[in-house]
């Protein structure tokens, strides 16, 4: 397989290239998976060693080609193929270790109920179990599900005070779990003989295969489905995080049970943004598991709209999906005050000019926010607060310099910081006003709640191709901001 002579950068076209590939090797090799390309394509696509164009050592900021063409370089692509092999020959041995420890395990020796629903994507791997439990029970996302008596089971990160309740129990990884607790003894044995034959087959993979990248699935998961006995219909749950790559159980055709996959799309900025007169890219070439999907739940008719010019499965409008319940307590009215919460996407430090949002672009937005309540702050008779909720956690990914700017609108007092966990339906319940970048969710939440919102993003020097939907406005200069915003709290 000269794999490595493919133009992994340009991920969108091949794979076509790695079914034709790796039909030979599926019928000569033990490794019995459907369409196993669309997983070995949607890793080796990002993955920096089986991209020639990309720089493989980018956290030190190598950006020059001839490097990484030289084949004598350290940081060469092939060079890099080579460390990630033994890398992740290591990680196979070990995983296969850990697998063999497992299947001794009995698991509780009480009686537990098998899922019939497997969810493999959550947007917060840290949520309480108990919210993801009221969020799936909801009458909208309960009923796609195919059993009346739903046993619900998630994958996220263990947290100790995150125990699992009736109906639903949560595992840092699937395959493991079903193999302790719903596995019978004679199976485990069987499997036990089949991972090690795996391992040995995947220890002759070479350096340039992608399939080096699935060693997981390979080695162990693809066999344990065709053991487990479960109900005769199983609902797999994804996020659209998961488009390039999904789980081998939603490729499984056999016998014993058949498989709904559902996809939860969580936030509404999936659109594409592009600069002006740029050449429209189709976003569908990348989302090389779409057509495995049997049915979406989007936000609103924009959404499915959308979705819909990308596939012809199933969509359903199901508001918004935010993997926790719609539930707001009722806040104080202040009559003395008004509340401007702005919703902020922080740039990632390796941005530039080319890309939306990155770091100046960020800042100026910032500032021609907080310059606009500034304005209407000296003109009105009541007191008037900015808040600020960042997406995520700051992380070493994320700008410095504009960390660093916010830090300091917040020591002036210009700007109050909300944590980046909060509740989103409180929040914006809490508000006059929700300001966002296009096209980020809170807007959309906002207007569904019936709080005032409004897209806003400094661009003067940027020229983005950006159009008003959803009925939400959108402003691009200081001075439209501030009118809008004495509009809609100055009486």
């Amino acid at each position: 397989m000269k794999i490595n002579k493919v133009n992994f950068n340009d991920s969108f076209r091949v794979e076509n290239f790695i079914q034709q590939s790796t039909k030979k090797l599926l019928q000569d090799t033990y490794f019995p998976i459907h369409q196993i390309s669309n997983i070995v394509c949607g890793r080796a696509g990002t993955h920096s060693c089986f991209r020639d164009d990309v720089p493989v050592m980018r956290p030190r900021g190598v950006y020059s080609n001839k490097e990484i063409k030289d084949h004598t370089s350290s940081l060469s692509s092939l060079n890099c193929k080579k460390k990630c092999r033994n890398k992740t020959i290591a990680k196979a041995v070990i995983y296969t270790f850990i697998v063999l420890a497992h299947s001794l395990v009995l698991g509780n020796f009480k009686k537990k109920l098998l899922p019939n629903v497997l969810v493999f994507s959550v947007p917060n791997n840290y949520q309480h179990i108990g919210e993801l439990k009221d969020f799936f029970l909801e009458k909208r996302i309960k009923n796609h599900f195919q059993n009346k008596h739903t046993q619900i089971l998630v994958q996220k990160r263990f947290k100790f005070w995150n125990r699992s309740q009736e109906n639903i129990e949560s595992t840092m990884y699937i395959p493991l779990y079903l193999m302790r607790n719903h596995l019978r003894i004679e199976s485990r044995f069987k499997i036990q003989a089949i991972v090690i034959k795996n391992l040995i087959q995947f220890m002759k993979i070479k350096n340039c295969d992608p399939l080096l990248l699935c060693y997981k699935e390979l080695i162990f998961e693809i066999t344990l489905y065709e053991y487990i006995e479960f109900a005769r219909k199983i609902d797999v749950v994804y996020t659209q995080s998961n488009l390039r790559t999904l789980s081998p159980i939603s490729y499984y055709n056999g016998k014993n049970f058949s498989t709904r996959n559902i996809m939860i799309w969580y936030s509404t900025n999936s659109d594409l943004v592009y600069k002006k007169d740029s050449k429209a890219f189709k976003i569908e070439n990348n989302y090389l598991c779409l057509a495995q999907i049997d049915r979406h739940l989007v936000w609103d008719a924009h959404s499915k709209k959308t979705l819909a010019n990308m596939t012809d499965k199933q969509i359903f409008v199901s508001g918004s999906l935010l993997f926790y319940p719609k539930k707001m307590q009722n806040s104080e009215i202040k009559m003395n005050s008004y509340k401007i919460l702005l919703f902020d996407v922080t740039p990632i430090g390796s941005l530039n000019k080319e890309n939306f949002l990155n770091t100046n672009q960020a800042i100026d937005t910032i500032k021609e926010i907080v310059s606009a309540v500034n304005r209407l702050k000296s003109n009105s008779n009541k007191e008037l607060n900015l808040f600020i909720k960042p997406k995520r956690k700051y992380s070493k990914s994320h700008s410095r310099e504009y960390i660093k700017y916010i830090t300091k609108l917040q020591r002036q007092n210009e700007i109050r910081l909300i944590s980046y966990s909060s509740n989103l339906y409180e929040i914006i319940k809490d508000s006059d006003l929700v300001i966002c970048v296009p096209w980020t969710s809170p807007a959309v939440i906002a207007k569904e709640i019936g709080v005032k919102s409004v897209y806003y993003l400094s661009d003067s020097e940027y020229k983005w191709e950006l159009v008003d939907r959803r009925g939400i406005s959108l402003y691009r200069k200081e001075n439209d901001l501030y009118t809008f915003i004495k509009k809609c709290l100055v009486p």
